[in-house]
């Protein structure tokens, strides 16, 4: 992509992975220019310990299903995919080794929840579970994060939060054989944090209809969108919005739920049905229609996808490995992210230093960062001269803000009647110190 197509920089760690999906699957893959949109809302790398075990991925708990998140990926990092050639004549065959993501998925899923691939481990001294920091720490936790992350993954406890997925499917109401992680999806107006890749799927339009151009022989056929998929009962969804604001009621998840070409499609179902049928492909190429080896394969979920709802609230084991901090990694780490309110942040971040800061948890800043960076932009530049990229909190996509704990909170009110972005009290230095200790250790 060409810079003046990049509205916002992503730099080291970062990457507008939805925006460039769409971009390749449905403006390069499809020969449509229409349907390119600038890159504008980067994201943070995730990690992927524990995520097999999640009922949604992606940071705004937008896809349910594992092998329809990982094909969809794999076409977005340019896999081939044949959306050209007419229907019956190999459209959606693709090069993506279905067979390998499924592999990939169930080594690092484990046979039972928390058996595959792990959270790492503090690398340095220890902090002892009856050290009274720890214990504090601790209790901290239990009062003013376990309601959003959860209890931690050591925690007895996380397992009444493994359940089954419920949705309703011809008239009736089915739940999934396997229990999956039920995680916290917070609205983006209550957590405050920046609205940009939230707001991807629930806005972005796509073309994929057939075109006519006054004469037979310069008609265009449309994409062929024609998949069964899952998401959310719209008319649920309609009356909590206009009727029940104050006392939302649970949405269903309505599977069966037909899609087809249009001109301004839904990004979030364009793509799932894109996926589902390159998937249907590799099925009827390699000659499986095994009903039980079909929902093996697709870990035994339906193609459920979801956009606007917010952003998910994971489990925090290893998260002391994982800066920075919030989805667009606007915050360098997590003392400053949980120990000053979101007025008090940094506004400039670096990029790309791997030295990691052990006092603080997270990427080691420079001394003097933001006098630097600052005189560092107003040269035009988004690099320091030893190389390190500034993000720029101001910008937005790069908002640092939301998930704040300050003496704004008022703990006689419901979250979504606090302050924008205010999530709980204030954090003493002393609360700090040992909520930071306790956060090493799980």
């Amino acid at each position: 992509m060409t810079l003046e197509f990049v509205k916002v920089q992503e730099g080291y760690g970062r990457l507008d992975a939805l925006n460039r999906i769409g971009n390749q699957v449905f403006a390069t893959n499809l020969d449509r220019r229409e349907n390119y949109q600038p890159i504008d809302a980067p994201v943070n790398y995730p990690f992927i310990w524990t995520s097999s075990w999640f009922k949604w991925v992606q940071y705004d708990a937008s896809i349910m299903q594992p092998l329809v998140r990982n094909v969809g990926e794999s076409i977005g990092v340019s896999a081939q995919v044949d959306m050209l050639s007419p229907k019956d004549e190999g459209r959606f065959q693709s090069s993506v080794p279905i067979e390998n993501m499924v592999w990939i998925e169930n080594f690092l899923k484990g046979e039972a929840f928390n058996q595959g691939l792990t959270a790492p481990a503090w690398p340095f001294e220890p902090i002892s579970e009856s050290d009274e920091n720890y214990k504090f720490g601790k209790d901290l936790y239990q009062q003013r994060c376990q309601g959003c992350h959860l209890p931690v993954i050591s925690d007895p406890a996380l397992l009444a939060h493994l359940t089954p997925i419920e949705y309703r499917q011809d008239g009736q109401r089915l739940q999934t054989e396997e229990k999956v992680l039920d995680l916290v999806i917070i609205p983006q107006q209550d957590i405050g944090t920046d609205p940009a890749q939230g707001n991807i799927l629930k806005t972005r339009l796509i073309d994929t209809s057939g075109k006519e151009q006054g004469r037979t022989d310069r008609q265009t056929s449309g994409l062929g969108l024609d998949a069964v998929l899952c998401s959310l009962d719209t008319q649920q969804v309609l009356n909590n919005q206009l009727f029940e604001s104050e006392n939302p009621q649970n949405v269903d998840l309505i599977n069966g739920i037909k899609m087809s070409d249009g001109g301004d499609a839904n990004f979030a179902l364009a793509l799932g049905s894109t996926v589902e049928q390159t998937i249907l492909a590799w099925y009827k190429e390699n000659v499986i229609s095994d009903p039980k080896l079909i929902e093996k394969l697709s870990g035994g979920r339906p193609n459920c996808l979801q956009a606007g709802q917010g952003y998910k609230a994971r489990p925090l084991n290893g998260v002391w490995a994982t800066a920075p901090y919030l989805h667009n990694g606007s915050v360098a780490t997590i003392k400053d992210l949980i120990c000053n309110t979101q007025q008090q942040r940094p506004k400039f971040v670096l990029l790309g230093d791997i030295r990691f800061d052990a006092d603080n948890l997270g990427l080691y800043q420079a001394p003097k960062l933001q006098n630097i960076a600052k005189q560092t932009l107003a040269t035009g530049k988004l690099y320091t001269d030893e190389g390190y990229f500034i993000l720029d909190t101001s910008l937005g996509g790069n908002s640092n803000q939301g998930h704040s704990f300050s003496d704004e909170f008022n703990p006689a009110l419901p979250h979504n009647k606090q302050s924008t972005g205010v999530i709980g009290e204030k954090f003493t230095d002393k609360e700090c110190e040992a909520i930071l200790d306790y956060l090493k250790m799980i």
